[in-house]
């Protein structure tokens, strides 16, 4: 059995690959010939997969991506082909979602305005600020982003309500409540929502991204309140 990897990854990175390889030989490919000359019998593969490298694989039976968002390692031989896909799908969930955070309490908090008025030594202290336990959170996509984040956000305060993928799909009306939601029991209808930030929680090109702003932004109630936005 034979595991190649395209581009190469560093040494360290693929000590702990052969340390779990087993008897399968693993080939880290520095260049793109290289990997020519070993994806025809190749049973697995690594990396960044092009669909003219597909065409030269002869038994070819796993492909995983090193990423979790797949739009540019998918190409319509490889999906229309028996062979299994994977991609990083979760592992990446605490990061993301962090970093979501991050952004939305700098935006609630007005960081964003002190951040540029201390760069242009402008003493600026009357930036729109949100106060937490006032505002609602709704996540569009419960996978492991979206629930990482709904968590998280609940952490901080927020009342907060979210979407599966499916139930965008299906134009359900309703949204689960994460907990924390003013009166609004296990479930709330959309529109009786004031919302002050959206979390997208399912890849760019997913069928469902050009659903969401028709199908869930509009239907919101607006968040009027000082210093409401949609991030």
């Amino acid at each position: 059995m034979k595991f190649l990897i395209f581009p190469a990854v560093p040494s360290d990175e693929l000590d702990l690959i052969n340390a779990g390889a087993g008897q399968c030989e693993v080939v880290n490919a520095a260049s793109l010939s290289e990997a020519e000359t070993h994806i025809a019998d190749a049973d697995g593969f690594y990396g960044a997969l092009t669909s003219e490298l597909f065409a030269q694989a002869g038994k070819l039976r796993w492909v995983q991506a090193p990423v979790a968002g797949v739009e540019h390692f998918v190409f319509p031989a490889l999906a229309e082909s028996d062979v299994v896909f994977t991609n990083m799908a979760g592992i990446y969930s605490d990061v993301i979602a962090d970093h979501a955070l991050t952004y939305l309490l700098m935006f609630a908090r007005g960081f964003h305005v002190y951040r540029t008025a201390q760069a242009q030594r402008v003493w600026d202290k009357n930036a729109p600020v949100r106060h937490l336990a006032d505002c609602t959170v709704a996540v569009v996509g419960l996978g492991g982003i979206g629930m990482a984040t709904a968590k998280r956000a609940k952490a901080r305060g927020f009342s907060g309500n979210a979407r599966t993928a499916a139930e965008l799909a299906d134009g359900g009306s309703t949204t689960h409540c994460l907990g924390g939601c003013r009166g609004c029991g296990q479930r709330s209808p959309v529109r009786e929502l004031a919302i002050c930030a959206v979390f997208r929680g399912f890849p760019a090109p997913c069928r469902l991204a050009g659903s969401v702003r028709l199908q869930f932004l509009c239907s919101v109630r607006p968040d009027n309140s000082p210093g409401a936005s949609r991030q």
